[in-house]
């Protein structure tokens, strides 16, 4: 009975070590899960904030280009118009000397 209590406590031994290993192995295992899953979580706010600052910056982009071609197009259909006038003035003008030849020719 002496040689098997000396082999009992030392499995008994075994096992406590054992176990202190699987413990701390275990706390590991769950630090690492919160460190992922932290992890995790900050790469998903940081994809949907990039996502937002994307579209805020295509949003803007097309708010700005839409004002740049829309003032460009006002110049230009304010040129055409003073052009238009020049012409419709130069027309009339062109019609008033017109006319005074014809009535000088009928006297």
């Amino acid at each position: 009975m002496s040689a098997v209590n000396p082999e009992f406590r030392d499995l008994q031994q075994q096992v406590s070590d054992l176990r202190d290993r699987l413990a701390k192995a275990e706390g590991e295992i769950q630090q690492l899960n919160r460190t992922t899953s932290d992890n995790t979580r900050q790469t998903i706010w940081q994809f949907v904030i990039f996502t937002v600052t994307m579209a805020t910056t295509l949003l803007g982009a097309l708010v700005w280009q839409t004002s740049t071609l829309e003032r460009n197009l006002n110049n230009r259909l304010e040129q055409s118009e003073k052009r238009l006038e020049q012409r419709i003035d130069q027309m009339e003008k062109r019609f008033e000397d017109l006319k005074q030849v014809v009535l000088t020719e009928k006297k």
